[in-house]
This record gives C-alpha cells, structure tokens and sequence, in this order.
C-alpha cells in the first residue's frame, strides 16, 4: 500500500552537483525526438543512474554452397548494430518525483507516429525516430566527445520496446489525484541507424579526411592524457620519489581528471623537468657527488683530502 509522505525533501541528492559542474552534462542520458523536437532544450534528460548496458554489433552473411567444396561461399550483407539500455529515476523531493513522471508522459509519448490532417482523415507522416546521447559511449562518431547535446551529437535510432517500472520498494508519493514513484526503473532497446557510410574507403574509416573515431570517441587527445596520467601513476608509486614530488604528482593527476585548462600542458612539464619519462629517478653518477642529497636517495661526499 502507498504511504503518503509528508515531506517534500526525500534525501539530498549529491548528482545534482556533479551535474552541475563543467563537463557534468556527460552523466546524463538525453533523447531527442526528430519529428517534434526543434533545439536541445527540449530534450529530455535523465541521470545516467545506469543499472544496464550493451552495444551489440550483428553482422549478416549469405552462405552458398558448391558441390565439391567443403566450406561455403561466404557472401557479406551487412552489419546491424543494437543496444539496450536501462537506469533508474529516483526522485529526492516530491517536485522531482512529478517532474520525472512528466518526463515519463512526454517519452511515451513519442513513441507513435506523428499525423498529418488531409481531408478530415489522419495521415502517417513521420515515424519516431530519435536521436540518443549517452556520453562518448552513444554518441555521433564525427563529433564524439563526452558532452554535448543528442541533438548535435547523438545517434539516430529507433526504440524498438520500452519498459516503465515504479520500485515498489521505496514507495509512492500521493497526491490529491496522483501516485508518484519516488523511483522509477526503465528499461530500452534501440536499433542504431548509421547517419554516415560505415566501413573503410580508399584505406581510411569513413573516408579521406572525416577522422572519424567510431564508435566511441577515442582521440588522439585521450591516448595522451590516458599516458600521462599513467605516468603520473608511476611518479606517485615510485618508493625513490620524494614526498613533494609525489604531492605535486597527485595534484596535476586530479586536475588532469577533472579537465582543468592547460593541465595536460603542466603536466607534460613537470615530466620533463622530472625526468620521468621511463618513470625513472634522477640519480648522481658515481664519483661525482656534489655533496647533497640525491633524488635516488644516495649521499655522495667528496673524498678527504
């Protein structure tokens, strides 16, 4: 039975503030409906509260068989791909909970067709195509990046079933005329319809100069920022490091994560001047010892005369 809750604050939700920071926008899973949607601010948006995903990649052969030969004739047709998708909607206040079963009335209802009116009689015009964007994990391979809107950056794709589920768990909110799931469990698949020639032309994927990085938006960017953090990791787990260079370490690996500006250029300086490259301490040549302490942590004392 549905308990009435009596506050309108359920818990405070910590999301919020990730989400609200630079860059944040990549945790949510934002729709974006082509026949009735114009700009990205009529999206709609759910936390990417993920408890499901997969991203499936089918390919279609004709096989043909010839008397006298003991493997068939492999004929390609094509390559479908697929994904499926769930994540929960919890609501921290009762304001929430509303607005996510609003969120729920307006995406099922885009899931029919639109009409047009001819002559006093309803006519199929458009059907529910989508544009999804879930990170750099759903995202247009020719602006893959980890933020942005579905309408810039998202796949075209149909949703193919869709599953709303109230958690009964947790309860309901009433309200004079309404129940509203304090969290609602949803669930999708979708068939990914490809907005570019998939496949390798004249030697590159996609074609002489579209760079694309499908399907999921690793740059040449990433790569180095992925080697550097590792270096980084190496600096900090080097026993021969001293304290401050370890701190310094530790604090270019946070702003690196976090995106700051001009991080990546810091940190390319602070190996350097650290002579990290091969995550190797400096160390004094023996035999030339300047009388101080090294980074390797040997003394050296010049010889008495």
């Amino acid at each position: 039975m549905a308990k009435k809750s009596t506050k309108s604050q359920l818990f405070v939700d910590p999301s919020n503030s990730i989400i609200s920071r630079k860059g944040g926008d990549k945790f949510l899973i934002r729709f974006f409906h082509l026949p009735t949607m114009t700009n990205s601010q009529e999206e709609i948006k759910f936390k990417a509260f993920l408890t499901d995903f997969s991203d499936n990649y089918e390919s279609t052969w004709n096989e043909e068989s010839v008397y006298g030969r003991m493997d068939p004739i492999p004929i390609f047709e094509n390559t479908k791909r697929t994904a499926t998708l769930a994540f929960d909607i919890p609501s921290s206040s009762e304001e929430e909970a509303v607005q996510n079963l609003d969120k729920m009335d307006r995406f099922v209802q885009r899931l029919y067709p639109s009409y047009e009116r001819v002559n006093d009689m309803n006519v199929l015009s458009t059907a529910p195509l989508w544009r999804i964007k879930f990170a750099n994990l759903l995202s247009n391979s020719k602006t893959n990046t980890g933020i942005g809107s579905a309408k810039e950056n998202g796949l075209v794709c149909y949703i193919k079933s869709f599953s709303f589920t109230p958690d009964n768990d947790p309860g309901y909110i009433l309200s004079t005329e309404n129940l509203f799931p304090k969290v609602i469990k949803v669930s999708l698949s979708l068939t990914i319809l490809h907005d570019h020639t998939p496949g390798f032309i004249q030697g590159t994927f996609g074609g002489p100069g579209m760079n694309h990085h499908f399907p999921y938006g690793i740059r040449d960017e990433a790569r180095a920022e992925a080697a550097m953090a590792a270096a980084l990791g190496s600096v900090i787990a080097n026993s021969t490091m001293s304290k401050a260079k370890k701190a310094q370490a530790k604090k270019l690996l946070r702003s690196l994560g976090a995106g700051t500006p001009g991080a990546m250029k810091r940190v390319k300086a602070f190996l350097a001047n650290s002579n990290t490259a091969g995550t190797k301490a400096v160390t004094t040549p023996a035999g030339k010892g300047t009388g101080k302490r090294s980074t390797g942590g040997s003394t050296h004392r010049p010889p008495p005369k």
